[in-house]
């Protein structure tokens, strides 16, 4: 694997001005109907258990998701840098962006979610171990606005002593 920017032919174009945060339910209830247990059946997730297993299960699960998209966005960086190292070998000029990019959407995976994947895999790549922990337990959506800032300012909020990592807000 080369340690050279693999962001620099992607950064050139289609980056996205900010991350694009998920639609949200808004809803009075959040009930269980049969649709919803159809879905878990669907998905293999057993809804047993009592409310401490439920809840448990469920902070699992959500701290798994970022960690998927990081694991994600490494696969992405390390194909992206295999197909522009085997671009270069056959050729002078490197046109392994167009390539990248059809591969992604081959797949059904829209660009801009392969782009949030490898800036967040890059953004904690990046943080010193001891800080990783931390950002593995915010939302996915405030690390994906992180890993577009400055990094000079990211590792001044990890710095302060005083500065809660959860509190932050979007």
């Amino acid at each position: 694997m080369s340690d050279k920017n693999i962001f620099e032919a992607v950064d050139d174009e289609d980056e996205p001005a900010q991350a694009q945060l998920p639609a949200t339910v808004k809803a009075a209830k959040f009930e269980m109907t049969n649709a919803e247990h159809d879905l878990a059946t669907a998905m293999g997730l057993s809804l047993g258990g009592d409310v401490a297993a439920l809840v448990g299960a469920a902070a699992t699960k959500t701290n798994q998701a970022l960690t998927l998209v990081i694991e994600s966005g490494l696969l992405l960086m390390e194909d992206y840098a295999q197909i522009e190292d085997s671009e270069r070998s056959e050729s002078m000029r490197s046109d392994s962006k167009p390539k990248f990019k059809a591969l992604i959407e081959s797949v059904n995976m829209p660009f801009q979610r392969a782009y949030e994947a490898m800036s967040m895999a890059k953004f904690a790549a990046g943080l010193p171990e001891a800080q990783r922990a931390d950002m593995l337990a915010l939302p996915k959506s405030k690390v994906a606005l992180l890993a577009q800032a400055d990094p000079e300012v990211v590792a001044d909020l990890f710095d302060d002593e005083g500065f809660d990592v959860a509190a932050l807000s979007i």
